[in-house]
């Protein structure tokens, strides 16, 4: 040790004590109160744990993914073209992404490999990614597939959507979308 000192035992586990919040407190009140405090936001996530940061990564974007998936509500799901858009595009959606990463890691580059950069980032990074491989897929297919007949536009939802179109159309538009305090008669909705 520098200095020629020893080092210090390490402390024993009866004496390791937290440290209570009231010795946390005068750092977020710097964070909070020191000017300009737009900087000190950064220092305030920062703060945060990683488990907890890691709890809410997997709320939130299991709550989007959710999301999502709830607009298949409206679709026909015992139709066989939209069954197999769905299974096609998720299929898809894990295989691509899977080629493109197991290839870099084989050969140390992606499979679009030219002279310019910037082009192979923008084909080999959407193309890495398992929700917009599958979601441009599931669109390509929806829109291009040919419909057999009429029903075709039930069985994608379309018809659900129909009353969604114009502002006009639904009766709940205006309460749904007012402006509070009375804010409508300055700002008319169009």
């Amino acid at each position: 040790m520098a200095g020629g000192g020893a080092a210090a035992p390490p402390p024993k586990q009866d004496e390791l004590v937290p440290h209570p919040v009231k010795d946390q407190l005068p750092g977020v009140s710097y964070c909070i109160t020191s000017p300009p405090p737009w900087r000190k936001f950064g220092a305030v996530f920062a703060s945060i744990p990683a488990p907890i940061v890691a709890a809410l990564y997997c709320v939130l974007f299991a709550y989007v993914g959710v999301g999502g998936l709830s607009f298949l509500q409206f679709c026909n799901m015992n139709a066989f073209r939209t069954m197999f858009i769905l299974a096609f595009s998720i299929f898809m959606g894990l295989s691509i992404p899977q080629y493109f990463n197991e290839y870099r890691s084989v050969k140390g580059y992606s499979p679009i490999h030219s002279s310019a950069k910037w082009f192979n980032d923008m084909i080999n990074i959407p193309f890495s990614s398992k929700p917009f491989v599958a979601g441009v897929l599931a669109l390509i297919l929806d829109v291009t597939l040919p419909p057999k007949d009429s029903t075709t536009r039930k069985d994608r939802g379309m018809h659900w959507w129909d009353k969604f179109h114009s502002y006009k159309t639904d009766t709940r538009s205006e309460e749904f979308y007012s402006l509070p305090c009375n804010l409508n008669k300055f700002f008319p909705s169009v």
